[in-house]
């Protein structure tokens, strides 16, 4: 009560490093983009937890090429357990953990 949340408007491209800075004490954001940047640009902020609607993203190939959605799903049902396989290793550089381990903490926001 005797520190009321102050809302504070930031441009969008300033909003993680307001933070980081000390200009804020939290901020809202899409959850790629935050994980990414606690990774490599914020040397004093952290995830605390995802919040809202989940956005689910997809994949988008031309109808007629069945053949390259095939080896593409291939690809990701092969590559996606293998903790140590080449499209886990880039999203362990750029956001910390595995594909797998960032579908599981997405699915649990209600």
């Amino acid at each position: 009560m005797s520190n009321p949340v102050q809302l504070k408007i930031v441009p969008s491209q300033d909003v993680l490093k307001t933070v980081d800075e000390g200009g804020a004490d939290f901020a809202l954001s899409d959850m790629d983009l935050a994980m990414w940047f606690t990774k490599h640009e914020l040397k004093n902020s952290v995830i605390a937890f995802a919040v809202g609607v989940k956005t689910e993203i997809a994949w988008v190939f031309r109808r007629g090429d069945k053949d390259l959605q095939a080896a593409m799903q291939k690809f990701i049902d092969t590559q996606k357990p293998a903790k140590n396989s080449a499209l886990n290793k880039v999203w362990i550089d750029n956001y910390g953990m595995t594909l797998s381990e960032f579908v599981d903490m997405i699915n649990q926001v209600k």
